[in-house]
């Protein structure tokens, strides 16, 4: 569905989530300030349990946000993540319950991209409200081996919250020449710890007179610059992912 930035308020106004988002404008402290007050981070993954889940594969030297993963629509009980895969690559995608029990998620489908990545997409069902989940990236050998390749927590929303914080974001840069202030800016957001990211575009610069030029893109010059973005932009790094629309 395509939609134009005039129409998101009147999109709003019918999602099922109107009732989570109801209230989010009606304080002054719920924008986005350019020099906020921290903000204490709500509902952080317990580490230990973390940790206990994680015990059969190797954590020295692991770093969260190697793939770039999108939390998507997102309700109480069910969300939908991307994650943007190398080509040759089959994981397998695992998630940690609250209690440190597993469960693996198939995909329920692929978009095959027409040069290095591709796009897996999984659905996760059967979540309950204000818990936190793990997600987990695997690679599995032929010996049964499991190596994680990415771990990011997340939650489902609380549509019944109605002092829910979300975050109106657009033009997201990733031009050598904002080098500077890409880190910082999303670090603030991070920390901001909204509950809900819109994101009304523009979402990647594909013709910024850097790489294609203008009224020439092809469909792999379209791809690339949205994998280039999606690689670039700290957001799809963030340990702990928030939905996205």
């Amino acid at each position: 569905m395509k939609l134009q930035r005039r129409d998101l308020l009147k999109w709003l106004s019918v999602l099922p989530l109107s009732q989570f988002l109801t209230g989010c404008n009606t304080n002054a402290d719920s924008r986005l300030q350019l020099d906020p007050k921290p903000t204490p981070d709500v509902g952080p993954f317990e580490e230990p349990k973390y940790l206990k889940a994680l015990e059969y594969s190797s954590l020295r030297n692991f770093k969260v946000g190697y793939l770039s993963i999108i939390q998507g629509p997102t309700s109480d009980t069910e969300t939908l993540i991307n994650i943007v895969v190398p080509r040759l690559k089959k994981y397998t995608y695992e998630i940690v319950e609250p209690n440190g029990t597993a469960r693996i998620v198939e995909k329920y489908a692929q978009v095959v991209g027409p040069v290095f990545y591709h796009i897996d997409k999984i659905r996760i069902s059967d979540l309950r409200p204000l818990q936190n989940y793990i997600l987990n990236v695997l690679e599995i050998s032929s010996s049964g081996n499991r190596t994680v390749i990415d771990s990011r927590s997340f939650s489902t929303l609380d549509i019944s919250n109605a002092k829910a914080r979300f975050a109106l974001v657009s033009c997201m840069a990733d031009d050598y020449r904002f080098e500077e202030i890409i880190n910082p800016m999303w670090a603030q957001l991070e920390k901001q710890n909204p509950d809900l990211l819109f994101l009304t575009g523009d979402l990647v610069y594909v013709d910024s007179r850097e790489f294609v030029e203008r009224q020439k893109a092809t469909t792999a010059d379209i791809w690339q610059r949205y994998i280039d973005a999606l690689k670039r932009l700290p957001l799809y790094h963030w340990k702990r992912l928030k939905p996205i629309l």
